[in-house]
């Protein structure tokens, strides 16, 4: 996307918020959109959309440096609005405050209709949904509960503002730097929020539209008050902020699933320039602001439980998210690297490939993962060459006479995206019929797969077949095969078995005189157990040959044979 840069003068910004500070509702997030896109970043801001508490975040990031009359004009912007009473819910810990009667009055809906004079019902109703929400998320799954705002609304408790947001708009969570409880690198802020005053037209409209917009915000308030916002980090990890509220939303309220009217534009459209597969961690605000990528958190619940993404959330209190998940991982006895991998292995089973007794149980309601690149196989040797992301899955699509392969190229180098690189690293991706050089795996239907690459241990990939849609390789071989030490920086040991220690491995030589010897660690890859030996430890010791490679893991033991050419 191309993005400039256009500064407003003090004065016109001041103007634009002091007309936003009149309005609540759709106007407001209107505003903050138009602002925000003349301030930095696109010079076509459209609304929210479906959440606007992303754009808050991003307004208050970009006045952080402003001068005074700017700064004073956003705090104008991200007032609260003053509607006409207010009313507790029957736990004591919202006040919901709304219009009887004009443009913001709230009201139930009889198919597309509001209802005449149920505004008292529409509130009670909110009252409801808040105190159960509270229940879930802080008192079953263990979330801090958000911080207090000392009576700015009214009153200790927390403040939501029912107004007519329109747009698609469903909710918004709002602070200001006058609302911070902590400074810092890591900073917390006490919220208010927005909520829509019917729903109708939504995609999801009416009740269930308030029951997943209150699991939603709800989340944002306990993100921001209690595990806070960095300002040391791009954007904020605010992907993660979405993705992990959109996530909730299903959480609560597993059978109203708007989250899945998000989850195409990752499925089918999230690619930069060349049809090349954007970064994980990408945020783009107008195009993937994180509610796409919620199936990531889906993916780690089922695989690890509701607690690891809470337990995130706890590191992020301390560092910020790609650290924080890194952590949790592997106080989980994994690796972010090995579930990033095995995640877009699952992505392949969507729609009418979904297994939900073993991946998402919702997939079928997932459309299937669109190819970045489709080539037919000339029966002898087919190349794709390209490059990506770091952290970022390619899906290729080789055609041959009897099926389609599919291949899952997935870069894992999350040390790379830690320090916001999006430098590109070039592969060569290949289907041949004979050994070649490469990293090479034996495929069902007598072909290899073959994949080139500078940095093999920042690589995974997975061949899949569209007639069986299973894995196709045939056996576990060591990789690269033939060994060129000097062109490939790791040799590969497929094993059945995973091991929490290092294990040894033993170099023979023909007449079983053992040459070389080592303990190297056990890796996942896409659920598959590998033996990482970095081929620095053979440079220089093993002459050219063939070797048979010895290794026992628990109680198998495997021997395979490896040529090496120095």
């Amino acid at each position: 996307m191309t993005k400039r840069i256009i500064i407003l003068s003090s004065c016109l910004f001041f103007l634009l918020a002091l007309g936003a500070a009149q309005e609540s509702g759709s106007g407001r997030i209107q505003h903050i959109a138009r602002e925000l896109g003349a301030v930095a970043l696109m010079p076509d801001a459209p609304s929210g959309g479906k959440c606007g508490t992303h754009l808050v975040a991003s307004l208050n990031e970009h006045v952080r440096s402003a001068d005074l009359a700017t700064q004073e004009s956003v705090r104008r912007t991200l007032s609260r609005p003053i509607l006409q009473t207010s009313r507790v819910s029957p736990s004591g810990r919202f006040r919901i405050h709304y219009d009887t009667t004009g443009f913001n009055e709230p009201a139930l809906l009889q198919g597309n209709t509001r209802m005449p004079n149920s505004y008292s019902i529409y509130v009670d109703s909110v009252a409801a949904i808040f105190d159960y929400v509270w229940r879930v998320q802080v008192e079953q799954l263990g979330y801090n509960a958000p911080p207090s705002d000392k009576g700015k609304g009214g009153g200790l408790e927390y403040d939501i503002y029912v107004v007519n947001l329109g747009g698609g708009t469903f909710g918004v969570t709002y602070w200001s730097e006058d609302d911070a409880i902590s400074t810092g690198t890591n900073q917390r802020f006490s919220t208010y929020m927005e909520i829509d005053n019917d729903y109708v037209f939504y995609r999801t409209s009416g009740l269930d539209g308030l029951r997943v917009t209150a699991a939603h915000e709800f989340h944002h308030a306990i993100q921001i008050g209690s595990y806070g916002l960095w300002t040391n980090v791009p954007q904020g990890d605010l992907y993660f902020y979405e993705m992990s509220s959109t996530w909730m939303e299903d959480i609560l309220y597993p059978q109203v699933n708007d989250y899945v009217f998000d989850v195409p534009k990752f499925f089918r459209q999230y690619f930069g320039t060349s049809n090349r597969s954007l970064p994980f961690f990408t945020y783009d605000p107008w195009q993937y602001p994180g509610y796409e990528r919620a199936v990531f958190l889906h993916y780690l619940a089922q695989r690890h439980g509701r607690d690891l993404v809470r337990g995130i959330w706890e590191a992020m209190a301390e560092v910020p998210f790609k650290e924080s998940v890194h952590r949790v991982l592997t106080r989980a006895g994994s690796r972010f690297e090995a579930e990033f991998a095995q995640f877009s292995y699952w992505n392949f089973y969507t729609a009418d490939r979904a297994l939900p007794d073993r991946y998402y149980p919702e997939g079928h309601l997932y459309p299937r993962m669109i190819q970045n690149m489709r080539a037919t196989h000339n029966d002898f040797s087919t190349a794709i060459t390209s490059a990506a992301y770091p952290v970022s899955s390619q899906v290729y699509e080789f055609v041959t006479r009897e099926d389609t392969l599919t291949a899952i190229l997935v870069n894992v180098d999350l040390a790379e995206a830690r320090i916001n690189s999006n430098i590109l690293h070039s592969f060569d991706l290949r289907i041949v019929n004979s050994a070649s050089q490469g990293a090479i795996q034996k495929l069902a239907n007598g072909a290899s797969g073959a994949l080139s690459v500078a940095d093999l241990e920042r690589w995974r990939v997975m061949y899949l077949s569209a007639n069986s849609r299973t894995d196709i390789k045939t056996e576990a071989i060591p990789y690269p095969n033939p060994l060129r030490p000097e062109a490939h920086p790791f040799l590969r040991l497929p094993v059945n078995e995973a091991s929490a220690v290092p294990v040894d491995v033993g170099f023979y030589s023909s007449s079983l005189d053992r040459v070389f010897a080592g303990s190297f660690p056990v890796s996942d890859s896409f659920g598959q157990p590998e033996i990482i030996i970095p081929t620095g430890h053979i440079t220089g010791k093993l002459p050219s040959g063939v070797y048979i490679v010895a290794v026992r893991v628990d109680q198998k033991e495997y021997r395979w044979k490896v040529a090496i050419i120095q």
